[in-house]
């Protein structure tokens, strides 16, 4: 991973019910022009038909200069993006409109999407929602899927191959399980069951 500033990338769980709104155009980047921040890998079984599991990543700078964070899907696998009513996902940042929707592997592309500007002691929240459509059948009753999300920022005046301190924080691989365990982890008490249970949660440097 190529590093530029000081950054922290935080992760955190939410479940909920609802729908993403249509998304508006955004600038691609060329990769030269950026440097890889991090890579967030959501594992998640299938929610019931036409209900929404959500996650988020909260991205924040130690600079003064200000910043532009891109995003990528780079994958959408597994059974719960295949099929006839494939999951759906929408990307924005929190309360705004989505710079990434659709079906999952609709959404996978090789270009990073311009996502918002960021500066010290103004974080920004990636908020990721995934619905499996009110159609969908008895054929994605347990199937499950992972979507990978690149994040990305602008070089600045930072030359490429400079190491100047990028820090990730937070689990590097999220698990989406059901209503009970969801809630568990929103409120805080199941951080070690999660670990125990999936084992699918790399560790922290």
């Amino acid at each position: 991973m190529t590093n530029i500033g000081t950054w922290a990338v935080l992760g955190a769980l939410t479940l909920t019910l609802g729908t993403a709104a249509a998304p508006e155009p955004h600038p691609a980047a060329h990769p030269d022009d950026l440097y890889i921040i991090d890579t967030r890998v959501v594992q998640v079984d299938a929610p019931a038909p036409g209900e929404t599991r959500h996650w988020s990543v909260t991205v924040a700078s130690a600079e003064d200069d200000v910043h532009d964070i891109y995003v990528r899907m780079s994958a959408a696998e597994g059974p719960l993006f295949a099929g006839e009513h494939p999951a759906e996902i929408a990307v924005s940042e929190l309360g705004g409109e989505p710079v990434l929707q659709g079906p999952g592997r609709e959404v996978v592309s090789d270009s990073h999407i311009k996502f918002a500007s960021i500066t010290h002691g103004s974080p920004i929240e990636i908020a990721g929602h995934l619905t499996l459509p009110r159609a969908a059948g008895n054929e994605y009753q347990g199937a499950s899927g992972t979507l990978t999300l690149e994040l990305a920022a602008t070089r600045g005046d930072h030359d490429e191959g400079t190491d100047t301190g990028i820090a990730a924080t937070g689990a590097r691989s999220w698990w989406l399980l059901g209503t009970g365990a969801a809630a568990a982890i929103v409120a805080g008490l199941a951080l070690a069951v999660r670990r125990t249970q999936t084992r699918r949660t790399e560790d922290i440097p």
